[in-house]
């Protein structure tokens, strides 16, 4: 009998720790997830194109500024803590001493490059991807809002010259 009691008073024990500790602490957790997730989804984004110096289009946050020069455009986030760069450049032209991967974006192998921002130094993820006019569209930027970028990336077949 006495077995049976202690049974009871630890089995009690068990289930009054998980419904006082352990159930709260996951109930947080998931409230935290489905705010995270509404938060993501309210974010919309913007399509941008470019015919002058390469086809290409590119999804990127509404809220972030577009500027533009020759064979540059420059993306940043409305805080200006981020920024997506992509620039025309000739062939040849390398980043020397980083770590250089390929795989496969946008229908297309590219080399990947970690390495440092040339204006800050910060580390940086160059994508380059070989056009069909002897020059190569880099883009460099780092973080997630840089990869949900480079994934909604399309090169056009037909690139100016």
């Amino acid at each position: 009998m006495k077995k049976l009691i202690w049974l009871i008073i630890i089995l009690g024990g068990i289930y009054y720790g998980y419904n006082n500790w352990v159930l709260p602490t996951n109930n947080k957790q998931i409230v935290n997830n489905e705010t995270k997730e509404t938060t993501s989804k309210s974010t919309t984004w913007n399509t941008y194109e470019n015919n002058s110096y390469a086809n290409y289009s590119i999804q990127y946050p509404n809220d972030w500024t577009i500027k533009n020069t020759d064979k540059q455009t420059v993306f940043t986030s409305a805080d200006n803590l981020d920024n997506v760069v992509i620039t025309l450049k000739a062939n040849g032209s390398t980043h020397n001493d980083s770590v250089q991967t390929i795989k496969q974006i946008a229908g297309q192998q590219v080399l990947v490059i970690d390495g440092e921002d040339p204006d800050d130094g910060s580390p940086t993820k160059f994508i380059v991807f070989n056009l069909s006019n002897d020059q190569k569209l880099e883009v460099r930027g780092f973080g997630s809002i840089f990869d949900k970028m480079i994934n909604t990336l399309v090169l056009n077949s037909n690139q100016t010259t």
